[in-house]
């Protein structure tokens, strides 16, 4: 029996940023290690919200259309999917291709009187379930007066938008948009059957209204909760602030990237040295560390292609047993000690040399996904460093000098 994972996705009004990152890229880990050991049977399911308020804001800020702004942020995310070698997502179902689904979920809670019709617009009647606010655990007594004049509690909220201007849909509800929190519910309604989730995530921003508002129409569809575990990934700050735009503190993806050597490899080593649901902080004290890590590791790597000559044949069966501790690590979200135990391999092979550490260095980041293991060396840097290696077999130390100076240039020595 298939087993589902989901995370929401970004609203594709504009290009994605770091903190939209960390959910899909620390997903991408849990991901590996499950698919590991339990191959076909987890499914991992992570939507695109392309029709949102944002979107038609943006259309109209830009003079263009929803279809073509959703259409450009969503290549840009799928290229940044790429870069950060993301690779373990199944399914991405988008908003305007459910459309009818949603429709036909939402008559569903109308007919088992869960919500109501106001001025076109469904709204869903939280008061109906006891179960709401079992999600975030928040006070929602502290959070009254909530409400907009047409909802009849204070928590209701809008399931279908009776809206004039943007993108509509002539559906069996009447003619408007979905509401935000009814899309992946719906999502996980239709690759589930009706059934609970294996995991559902998300930023911990999301966690109130937004998980809230999923869990309970599920319930009210399904009579049973859409996840058995929640997994919340915490915010990323800049220099001790909350990334905002109003801050204008943003750093989007494809900047990383350009700022950094091996940028998508140095923010997945930087999830990797986090607690899933802490804050990450993004300064110099916290990333010099990484960078010079990553340095090390770049040449460990180098240094592994370019003695490719010495591995051991019988090394296959090694490889497999420490991707089965990875994955079994890493389902335990237990990044820690992931990150220890790397350590202890970069230490062991810069005291010894020895390649079988590089080697095991090696399983440990392609099991990871970092990209390092898939640079390649130019054939002259390599033809260049075997004679630099003979010329110090021979004591030629001045001939050798000139030739280090360009192989340390590309971190080769």
């Amino acid at each position: 029996m298939k087993k589902y994972i989901y995370l929401c996705g970004p609203t594709v009004y504009d290009k994605v940023h770091i903190g939209n990152m960390r959910p899909i890229v620390t997903f991408d880990l849990i991901l590996r290690g499950y698919k590991h050991l339990y191959p076909d049977q987890y499914v991992f399911i992570h939507n695109i919200t392309d029709i949102d308020d944002k979107i038609i804001n943006q259309a109209q800020k830009l003079k263009m259309s929803e279809s073509e702004i959703s259409s450009q942020y969503f290549s840009f995310y799928k290229e940044m999917l790429k870069e950060y070698n993301v690779q373990t997502i199944d399914k991405m179902p988008k908003v305007t291709e459910h459309i009818n689904e949603i429709a036909s979920f939402i008559q569903n809670i109308l007919n088992n009187k869960n919500g109501y019709e106001v001025n076109k617009s469904i709204y869903f009647d939280t008061s109906k379930f006891s179960q709401y606010g079992s999600v975030s655990n928040i006070n929602l007594e502290k959070l009254q007066n909530q409400k907009t004049h047409e909802q009849k509690n204070d928590f209701d909220f809008v399931l279908w938008k009776n809206k004039k201007e943007g993108m509509t849909w002539e559906t069996s509800i009447g003619n408007g948009r979905p509401g935000w929190h009814t899309e992946c519910a719906v999502f996980v309604n239709h690759y589930t059957k009706g059934q609970s989730l294996e995991i559902h995530g998300g930023g911990i921003d999301l966690k109130f209204p937004h998980h809230e508002n999923e869990n309970i129409q599920y319930i009210a569809v399904n009579n049973k909760p859409i996840t058995t575990q929640w997994l919340h990934t915490g915010t990323i700050n800049i220099d001790n602030q909350k990334m905002s735009k109003s801050l204008g503190n943003i750093i989007k993806a494809d900047q990383f990237l350009s700022l950094y050597p091996h940028g998508a490899d140095l923010f997945r080593l930087l999830i990797l040295t986090s607690n899933i649901n802490a804050e990450i902080e993004i300064n110099d004290t916290v990333l010099q560390p990484l960078i010079k890590k990553i340095h090390q590791l770049d040449k460990i790597m180098n240094y592994l292609k370019l003695n490719e000559s010495q591995l051991e044949i019988s090394y296959d069966q090694n490889q497999s047993e420490i991707y089965n501790n990875i994955a079994q690590e890493i389902i335990k979200y237990s990044f820690a000690q992931i990150s220890k135990n790397l350590n202890k391999l970069i230490k062991q092979f810069n005291e010894s040399k020895n390649i079988i550490y590089a080697q095991e260095i090696y399983s440990y980041l392609k099991f990871l996904g970092f990209n390092l293991v898939n640079k390649t060396i130019d054939k002259e840097l390599i033809s260049l460093y075997h004679e630099y290696k003979t010329l110090l077999s021979k004591k030629e130390y001045d001939k050798s000098d000139e030739i280090r100076k360009k192989l340390l240039k590309h971190n080769l020595i």
